[in-house]
């Protein structure tokens, strides 16, 4: 790697940087949500943090907004949301706006349905339900969202509240007002093949 262009390549590469960076490893893999390790949770809680925004996981065609251990979790990486597309993205954007009480999110998803729902108004929204899919999207109609991920592929459904079951209690409240952006590694066979590649 040469220059600033190399080092900023590498910053982004798992086995370029194991050790030497500041990027958390994502919360967030193969549809599961973890919680933070002990001492990440710690900082957070000790500085007032309550939100902490993910990226560079894709997360289909609508963001996920989710608690873990108390934090809020934002993941709106949308870059694989529709795989028959020729970019990957096709139709589906959405506007993740944060402030220091709520976060909403508005757009749309692959299908062209429109979305607009702040997440503390609905306390179903980034709960899980017992089969396995995240409520990602209160829809117009009173309908849900729901998406469930197998490695790349989306199972996605429509549902009204009585056709799934969630444990209320699973989405802790945030208190606090900070928000911190947090940038986690990539994963690629190794630093010479993202290199060339670039």
């Amino acid at each position: 790697m040469n220059g600033a262009r190399g080092v900023a390549r590498g910053y982004q590469c798992n086995p370029t940087t194991v050790g030497r960076n500041v990027c958390e490893e994502s919360t967030y893999k193969q549809g599961s949500l973890r919680g933070f390790d002990e001492g990440v949770l710690t900082f957070l809680r000790r500085n007032g943090i309550a939100r902490v925004c993910l990226g560079h996981k894709p997360i289909g065609d609508c963001p996920l907004v989710a608690a873990r251990c108390g934090i809020e979790v934002v993941i709106a990486d949308m870059s694989h949301s529709d795989s028959s597309s020729a970019d990957s993205r096709g139709a589906a954007v959405s506007a993740v706006t944060l402030t220091p009480t709520r976060t909403a999110v508005r757009g749309y998803l692959r299908d062209g349905a429109y979305v607009d729902f702040d997440c503390k108004s609905d306390r179903r929204i980034g709960l899980r339900t017992d089969d396995g899919y995240w409520v990602r999207a209160l829809l117009s109609g009173g309908k849900y969202y729901l998406v469930k991920q197998d490695g790349r592929t989306y199972h996605r459904r429509v549902a009204a509240p009585d056709e799934f079951k969630v444990a209320i209690d699973q989405k802790a409240a945030c208190a606090g007002n900070k928000i911190v952006v947090v940038f986690t590694t990539a994963h690629f066979p190794s630093a010479r093949q993202q290199t060339s590649e670039a």
